[in-house]
């Protein structure tokens, strides 16, 4: 995480000490008290416009907020990379999660094979949970997920709880099993282990993007939300390799490297997630479904070496395109 330059605020202050170059500042007051932090593309004007000494705002346009009469000290960093940038932001922000209306809470599907009749589920909230495949960006989108993946794994949309018999009136009176879009295990028409079997098949293809062709119903980058692990490849002057577990950024294990050393890097990462690390599940979500965000998130799959990874890494995160993310 880059350094935080302190700088106290005076009558005499230069604003030529603040570098006109992205990153995120923020103001402070009496006893630092955060006041306002931002995440501007030119940190020299962000703290001139917040200390009344930007140009006039355009006729109707609403002025930036003064902080110059309770401002004590503005503290700034630069980064290198918009995802840098949106990370340290979150890193300085005090606000309490469930009080930034900004951020949703993530989507996921929910599939747990080893019940006795699994079925595709919507998870909302908590990513912390077993079972769960994301992260998705709404429930539309989670529904849409899961229609595509019954179309393909044929398993019961209904909730009920049942004991399977070949007369139940439970089953003869649903539609899905009169045309047989479902397998109907509440009616025997397929064996219990079978039908388990249908829901392990969706699981392979949840954890493994290898599986996946262009008409796959999820991105590239939906995996395990429990203890998934990922980087994000950012292919500059510099490719910039950040470990991601349990959708917790790890930022103070990431590593800048030269091109042609991407393999080595990826290979020494450390991906062991901390025991109470922050939940970046929101933002991170919101960041990989952005139109205009920075690279490609390539997912690591469960098992396998760093080492076997880090070619398929460096092929499959595109060093010709402007930046790069996985999981």
């Amino acid at each position: 995480m880059p350094p935080f330059v302190r700088l106290p605020l005076s009558a005499e202050l230069d604003f030529k000490d603040v570098p006109p170059a992205p990153g995120v500042a923020e103001f402070l007051g009496a006893d630092e008290r955060s006041l306002l932090v931002g995440r501007p593309q030119n940190l020299q004007r962000f703290v001139k416009n917040h200390l009344g000494r930007g140009p006039a705002p355009k006729k109707g346009a609403r002025p930036p907020l003064d902080l110059s009469a309770i401002a004590l000290l503005v503290r700034y960093a630069t980064t290198g990379s918009l995802f840098e940038q949106r990370l340290l932001f979150e890193r300085t922000l005090t606000v309490p999660r469930e009080k930034r209306p900004d951020l949703k809470d993530a989507y996921f599907v929910a599939l747990d094979p080893e019940e006795r009749f699994p079925r595709f589920r919507i998870a909302h909230g908590d990513p912390a949970q077993e079972g769960l495949f994301g992260p998705l960006r709404g429930r539309a989108q989670a529904e849409g997920a899961i229609e595509s993946l019954t179309a393909r794994f044929p398993l019961r949309p209904c909730d009920y709880v049942f004991e399977p018999r070949e007369d139940l009136a439970l089953g003869l009176g649903c539609l899905f099993a009169q045309t047989r879009t479902c397998p109907a295990p509440c009616l025997v028409r397929i064996g219990e282990g079978d039908y388990r079997e249908i829901a392990r098949g969706a699981v392979r293809l949840l954890e493994d993007p290898r599986l996946r062709d262009e008409g796959a119903p999820l991105p590239s980058f939906v995996g395990r939300s429990l203890g998934s692990a990922g980087l994000v490849v950012i292919p500059k002057e510099r490719v910039s390799l950040y470990p991601v577990a349990g959708w917790s950024v790890l930022g103070e294990r990431a590593c800048f490297v030269p091109p042609e050393k991407v393999r080595e890097a990826v290979g020494s990462l450390s991906f062991e997630a901390p025991l109470s690390g922050p939940d970046d599940s929101s933002w991170l979500t919101e960041w990989l479904y952005a139109r205009k965000r920075e690279g490609a998130y390539v997912p690591i799959l469960p098992g396998m070496s760093l080492a076997d990874e880090a070619e398929r890494i460096v092929r499959e995160a595109g060093f010709g395109a402007s930046e790069t993310m996985v999981t």
